[in-house]
């Protein structure tokens, strides 16, 4: 397949629908940079590679360049399978359960690292399709090869920071602007500072994150489940916030961060995260 100006496309795999729903995962507030092509098509980058995504006949194709199947399957954690998530969910409980009923093949994805700093440093008290068009805009704005319809990849660290803040406030970035600026320069200067984290504990590397001005608790837990596969890591934001009050009996008063954490992990298992997000989907269309 080659056509827009892009390299040629071929299958690189296929998962079922039970195994993937593109409409809910590219949609659910974890992954920003994905276009609609009418409505069973979808492009984005994975590692630098064009990738669509096409559904139709039960099943989900993945169209790539010859050799990029192997960052595909990472990108789209071929190897978990949704059953064997679900298997690990507290049987009693039924709002889970529920909220994962409600988003069959929502699959976490495991996304770059800056590119997943830059999209939570963006997503503040923003709505989903803001926070997708801001991230589109950005890719166009600064990206290098653009492709007809479709946006480049999202910058790299070194290309935001050889901006100015104030450019960045043109793209409508406003005052998240300062952090995603601030974040750009010191990874700029510092290449392997996202690469490093994977050596360090979930503790360690969270510090680590929350070092940089502008990440806080959530986006620091956000990076690590959707960039690092830390299933068990479980972000808390206002949304989950209101699950937990109001269903899991959590007071509205801060938690010690580890006492909460302790919870939610032997409440919710290894895949907590992925629990996390299906309760996300679930409270923005029960509580919203």
């Amino acid at each position: 397949m080659t056509q827009y100006g892009l390299p040629e496309l071929v299958p690189v795999g296929e998962l079922s629908k039970e195994e993937f729903s593109p409409q809910v995962t590219f949609h659910c507030g974890q992954t920003f940079g994905w276009t609609q092509l009418g409505s069973s098509q979808w492009f984005g980058w994975v590692e630098r590679n064009p990738c669509i995504v096409i559904e139709g006949n039960g099943k989900v194709t993945f169209l790539a360049p010859a050799g990029a199947m192997e960052a595909v399957a990472r990108y789209f954690c071929w190897d978990v399978r949704i059953a064997d998530v679900l298997k690990t969910f507290p049987k009693k409980d039924r709002l889970l359960w529920k909220a994962a009923e409600q988003s069959p093949g929502l699959r976490l994805l495991h996304q770059d690292p800056w590119e997943t700093l830059a999209a939570f440093l963006l997503s503040s008290a923003k709505p989903i399709p803001e926070i997708e068009k801001l991230f589109r805009r950005l890719a166009v704005w600064f990206g290098t090869t653009p492709y007809c319809i479709f946006p480049p990849p999202f910058p790299s660290p070194e290309k935001i920071a050889s901006a100015e803040e104030k450019t960045l406030r043109t793209c409508g970035v406003g005052y998240r602007a300062r952090y995603l600026y601030r974040a750009a320069v010191s990874l700029a200067h510092n290449k392997h500072a996202l690469e490093n984290l994977c050596q360090l504990t979930t503790d360690e590397a969270r510090s680590r994150l929350m070092s940089l001005e502008g990440v806080g608790p959530k986006i620091a837990d956000c990076v690590l489940l959707f960039a690092y596969r830390r299933w068990e890591v479980f972000p808390v934001d206002r949304w989950i916030g209101r699950v937990l009050t109001r269903y899991y009996r959590v007071p509205r008063r801060t938690q010690p961060q580890g006492k909460l954490e302790s919870f939610l992990r032997s409440h919710f298992g290894p895949y907590a995260g992925w629990a996390q997000q299906y309760l996300f989907v679930w409270s923005r269309k029960n509580l919203a």
